[in-house]
């Protein structure tokens, strides 16, 4: 049974792991720039690294783009 059936549900979840990676990268790396003392190697590291896999995710996913 594959869980993605359609192209339009292929490209709903591109779309929300592009998101997700952006909304990830923004809270904990950006946001923690406008207050220094809550910036640290760990979140900054986790935010670039989580956020960088959920945009790797959905750029594998919409692999139709890239084809073209």
């Amino acid at each position: 049974m594959r869980f993605i059936r359609t192209d339009r549900q292929k490209d709903n979840l591109a779309k929300v792991f592009w998101d997700m990676g952006k909304i990830i990268f923004g809270v904990l790396v950006i946001s923690p720039l406008a207050r220094p003392e809550l910036l640290s190697f760990g979140s900054f590291a986790s935010g670039v690294l989580v956020g960088g896999f959920s945009w790797l995710l959905g750029y594998m996913i919409d692999g139709k783009e890239v084809r073209k």
